[in-house]
């Protein structure tokens, strides 16, 4: 996580790693959230003794103080049963919506993690229980950040497993007045310090004009982050590895961000613009897309420019997929909604991604090396080609 140990350590090891590539090298420090997960119990007793659940709190919930509440338990299995319930003065709200298999699957469910507890709060409920976002039956809780309504009273949230939340359900249903105990001292304190990343390739003909290629370094507590996002941060490096060591000179700067805190409030890259944003860029593409098979890019681009990457990307034959979306639809990406910059996104196959995402089971042993030099090779030659098309473009 941002403003950990290990991850000042991972910073150290890419900064490494971006010098051996032949870049100019540089970091800069960044406040980053300092929150602590701590340990978590949440168990109930039912005729054959105690049912422990696998239970982690969510990203930036605060905690019991280590207190146990026990308390009836009320499961909702979609928004809107839960927005027809009156009060849940004094309970625990379980939110049991099974996220499916869908492109949108994971935005669909994705309501009870993020504002649940807020929901959850103005009703009157005392805790949150969160069925953890993932497709597959297991027994690995994922946790993500959640966001607390201002003016509304925070109360606790932990994610169980996929496998637990079914478990709990079917507890309920032959006891509606269930009872769980629960726990936490997970908590807020303030901030630290981390940092960002920058190595980069002057441009021999435009030096002033930036593709910037960025990708997050941090990842949960509760996990190694190797396909979010460990992979993104190599297939970036690996840009400016395969031009140095090709001999590539680029028409334009190639810059890399490796930043903190995507995963809770985009500190990093909101420092990055605050220190670069004035800089003129071609376009930013963030890799942060998995471990699995490339697939092509998603480019939020006006269409004149689009069309010329596409004319090269279409002979060369190298990216099976070239999507584009309107460049002011972008909005939701900092260095767009701030400074109008086109926004790309490389595109890995996702079919496995959120069976592992969030979890333990997202580390380094799922990670196919030949599968990220396929990608990385997708990506830079993306970056040369596009290199060559604005070289006097824009």
């Amino acid at each position: 996580m941002s403003g950990s140990k290990s991850n000042e350590e991972a910073i150290a090891f890419l900064k490494s790693e971006m010098e051996k590539a032949g870049a100019d090298v540089r970091t800069d420090s960044v406040n980053v959230p300092l929150w602590l997960p701590g340990v978590s119990s949440l168990y109930y007793m039912d005729e054959t003794g105690r049912k422990e659940l696998n239970a982690i709190p969510l990203g930036m919930s605060i905690g019991t103080g280590g207190k146990e509440i026990n308390l009836k338990v009320v499961e909702f299995t979609n928004k809107a049963d839960f927005e027809k319930a009156s009060s849940l003065e004094g309970c625990i709200v379980f939110f049991n919506e099974k996220m499916d298999t869908t492109a949108n699957g994971y935005s669909k469910a994705g309501w009870q993690r993020m504002f649940g507890a807020s929901m959850a709060a103005k009703k009157g409920a005392e805790a949150v229980i969160t069925r953890s976002l993932s497709p597959v039956s297991d027994d690995f809780p994922r946790t993500g950040t959640l966001r607390y309504e201002e003016g509304v009273k925070q109360i606790p949230a932990l994610a169980i497993s996929t496998h637990d939340a079914d478990i709990l359900s079917e507890s309920i249903a032959k006891n509606p007045n269930l009872r769980v105990t629960f726990s936490s001292i997970s908590e807020w304190k303030g901030t630290a310090t981390g940092f960002n990343l920058i190595g980069e390739i002057k441009g021999v003909k435009n030096p002033d004009k930036v593709i910037l290629i960025s990708a997050h370094i941090d990842s949960w507590f509760n996990s190694q982050g190797a396909q979010d996002n460990a992979t993104g941060c190599a297939q970036a490096i690996d840009v400016l590895r395969i031009f140095s060591k090709a001999g590539i000179k680029p028409q334009n700067t190639i810059r890399v961000l490796i930043y903190q805190d995507e995963e809770i409030s985009m500190s990093g890259m909101k420092k990055y613009i605050e220190v670069y944003g004035d800089e003129s860029y071609l376009y930013n593409l963030e890799i942060d897309s998995g471990a699995e098979e490339p697939v092509g890019f998603a480019l939020f681009e006006t269409e004149e420019v689009y069309n010329k990457i596409k004319l090269f990307s279409d002979s060369l034959r190298f990216t099976p997929e070239l999507q584009r979306m309107p460049l002011e639809d972008a909005s939701f990406w900092p260095l767009n909604s701030e400074k109008k910059v086109p926004v790309y996104f490389y595109m890995a196959d996702r079919k496995n991604y959120f069976s592992i995402h969030h979890s333990e089971v997202d580390n380094m042993s799922l990670i196919n090396k030949d599968i990220i030099s396929r990608s990385s090779a997708m990506i830079t030659s993306f970056v040369y080609l596009t290199d060559k098309v604005m070289c006097s473009e824009k």
